[in-house]
């Protein structure tokens, strides 16, 4: 089973691959984006059979992995798998649908789109078996954020569209900002696992434990697309992105939020007789995020007459409902709740 890191960078490794040698060809563009799916298709599969083995065989306890020069923690667990298994279809299916929808835009080149998507792909999966707050996490991050800033760019002839990518590109490094600072103020160093960002966590007392939390859903939250920061970026980002692009926002990019404020939420709790994690206050709290975000997305959705704004507003509204009740579990997991 610990092979099953090997195989995770494998798969990493492939969509690297597919980034260096498909803009070679971007001219042929049916080639391309032949070439582009079956690159894709290949590491997707070998991504959906890892999460097959941790989500119903055993799930993988955190190890150190080394990635070229750098060695970083990864964590092939059930809950990452079930989100590396969607990643997976997802980018399969987008990449598909790219070698005829790509002919739309027969006055750009698509070097740019296929250099950039398997990056993307990769940059989310990365997020999703990262094990630390800082080194990987970081690069994973970048590595989504950067690429799908200039696939959403892609028409970039068009002022407004530039101006909208520009706003999104700011406020995800806003948001990495916010988790980035987080793990730094409870004590950790660069490239520590969550294992030990929760253990220094569990020395800290006062207000410390309360600012790093919600650094912390502050910058998940941005990208999870919670209301009011959903709407600052991801109706424009959605609209104007190529389609292929538009469906990995809505259907995958920002559930890594949601991904990153269970995982922390949940996982990132120590457990020592001197730090009291206030997990009533903070389910209470995200739950009501949760409310606003549905009731005001799904409303927002109901006034839009441009098809690509009425499934980004209806993204966020869903988002609400997850969100919801993320923040229930974690009240009633933590409140007492006997009746």
């Amino acid at each position: 089973m610990s092979d099953l890191y090997g195989k995770l960078i494998l798969a990493m490794a492939i969509l690297l691959c597919s980034a260096i040698v498909v803009p070679f060809v971007a001219e042929k563009r049916k080639l391309a984006g032949w070439l582009n799916f079956i690159f894709v298709a290949v590491a997707g599969a070998i991504l959906l059979s890892i999460s097959y083995s941790v989500i119903f065989v055993q799930s993988l306890q955190t190890q150190l992995v080394s990635v070229g020069p750098l060695d970083m923690y990864f964590l092939l667990d059930g809950f990452s798998g079930f989100f590396l298994g969607i990643i997976a279809v997802m980018a399969m299916v987008s990449a598909f649908y790219s070698i005829e929808y790509m002919e739309h835009y027969d006055d750009y080149g698509l070097r740019s789109y296929y250099a950039n998507y398997p990056i993307f792909v990769l940059g989310m999966a990365g997020i999703v078996t990262v094990d630390d707050l800082t080194t990987g996490f970081t690069l994973a991050w970048q590595a989504m954020t950067v690429t799908s800033y200039f696939l959403v760019r892609f028409e970039h002839r068009k002022p407004e569209i530039v101006k909208a990518a520009n706003k999104y590109l700011v406020l995800m490094e806003l948001a990495w900002v916010f988790i980035v600072v987080a793990a730094f103020i409870a004590g950790t160093s660069m490239g520590d696992s969550i294992h030990a960002v929760t253990r220094s966590l569990g020395g800290t007392h006062g207000a410390v434990p309360y600012i790093v939390y919600g650094l912390i859903f502050l910058g998940f939250g941005f990208k999870a697309a919670v209301f009011p920061f959903g709407q600052m970026w991801l109706p424009d980002a959605h609209s104007i992105a190529p389609s292929p692009i538009s469906a990995l926002l809505s259907g995958v990019m920002i559930k890594t939020g949601v991904y990153g404020i269970i995982r922390t939420f949940f996982w990132m709790v120590p457990h020592t007789e001197t730090f009291h994690f206030s997990g009533a206050f903070w389910g209470a709290l995200i739950a009501s995020f949760g409310v606003v975000t549905l009731f005001i997305g799904t409303v927002q959705s109901m006034k839009q007459s441009q098809s690509k704004r009425l499934l980004a507003y209806s993204s966020i509204g869903q988002v609400g409902y997850i969100i919801f009740g993320i923040g229930a579990a974690l009240f009633m997991v933590n409140a007492d709740c006997s009746f």
